[in-house]
């Protein structure tokens, strides 16, 4: 399989024509990035991957993983021309002048996608033609920018190897943060069903959720979509887990579960990030019996300490410098990434949590 894409880049650079549409499928790169350009990303992630998948209906493709979040894009390709242009058909433009990435009762981030559009080169890299302005509306002021994509930039595709749909079955441990409830833990199970089709039970507390594995960009997707007596869906579309090399999945859109109660859709759940890791859980560790009742674990950027109670924490890098303390933590840690020991106030061991 890599053989053959190298041999079909050194066959369109020869005789000088642009990449097939088929070849646009895959995870891509941002690079070109200078301290002038990091700087202007701001909040953006400079690692986060851009995916480019198939689309339906009025577009060809769809682009994700803007600012690192996985809402979508509905973008055209046209093959003579070589560009990659954001078209119009998407359902999920903000009051008509740009695609949200997110949002929920505490706000929204959106980007202009105004005659946005990326030049395919022959030999795949994808150049950013328009500055990609990513901005925190905010209803008291000018809208802020979170951080500029900015022109010329390129997205490079990667070789990536990514597992069969049957090696995804199994059971995993979904721990997360809910916007109304705080810290939560699923227990889910995989199965495939069909091909790259999944079935999902125990996610959000919803049995028999169809989901498709999309191999070539290492996610699955999860379509809004009715199981049994509860509505899964959200604000933003399609639901997204992207795979990590050790086989744990990200949520990378919030997502939102409501049931019917007397006809009335009620929220059950609105989950804004977490990860489902496969087997015991790595991510969430129960401190031993016979101390204080506390659970601990890392995700996106967050150390959450889960107790029935305000709790004395100190956090050590992995130099063991302390680099947080606090008489009373009810609320999520930010800290940036790296290896961390949170120790809790009353149990013996600390414990080792990766952001």
């Amino acid at each position: 399989m890599k053989k053959n894409y190298a041999l079909m880049i050194l066959f369109a650079l020869f005789m000088g024509v642009n990449v097939s549409a088929v070849d646009l499928v895959g995870v891509y790169k941002l690079g070109g990035l200078t301290d002038e350009t990091t700087a202007a990303l701001g909040r953006i992630s400079p690692d986060a991957m851009f995916r480019i998948m198939p689309g339906d209906g009025d577009a060809d493709y769809y682009m994700t993983g803007v600012a690192g979040y996985g809402c979508k894009w509905a973008v055209a390709y046209d093959e003579s021309a070589g560009t990659l242009t954001v078209t119009d058909a998407s359902p999920y433009s903000a009051y008509g002048f740009g695609m949200l990435l997110y949002y929920s009762d505490l706000g929204y981030l959106c980007v202009d996608t105004q005659s946005l559009a990326f030049t395919v080169g022959a030999d795949g890299v994808l150049t950013i033609d328009e500055n990609i302005e990513v901005v925190e509306p905010d209803n008291d002021e000018d809208e802020p920018e979170v951080g500029t994509y900015t022109k010329g930039l390129t997205l490079t595709k990667q070789i990536i190897t990514t597992p069969a749909a049957a090696d995804l079955a199994g059971d995993y441990t979904f721990t997360g943060n809910d916007m109304m409830t705080g810290p939560v833990e699923y227990s889910m199970s995989v199965s495939q069903t069909d091909g790259d089709t999944l079935s999902i039970n125990g996610f959000m507390g919803v049995d028999n959720i169809s989901a498709t594995y999309l191999p070539d960009v290492a996610m699955v997707v999860i379509p809004e979509q009715e199981a049994d007596t509860v509505t899964v869906g959200q604000m933003l579309g399609d639901i997204y887990f992207i795979l990590s090399d050790d086989g744990s999945w990200t949520l990378t859109t919030p997502a939102v579960a409501e049931v019917s109660v007397d006809g009335e859709p009620m929220p059950l759940a609105y989950l804004i990030d977490g990860t489902a890791v496969k087997g015991a859980s790595s991510a969430v560790r129960e401190l031993p019996t016979g101390e204080e009742a506390v659970s601990v674990y890392g995700s996106n950027g967050f150390v959450y300490v889960v107790s029935d109670a305000p709790v004395a924490v100190q956090i050590y890098n992995a130099a063991g410098v302390q680099v947080y303390g606090s008489a009373a933590v009810s609320a999520p840690i930010s800290l940036n990434k790296g290896y961390y020991l949170v120790r809790v106030a009353g149990n013996r061991k600390a414990v080792p949590v990766i952001l």
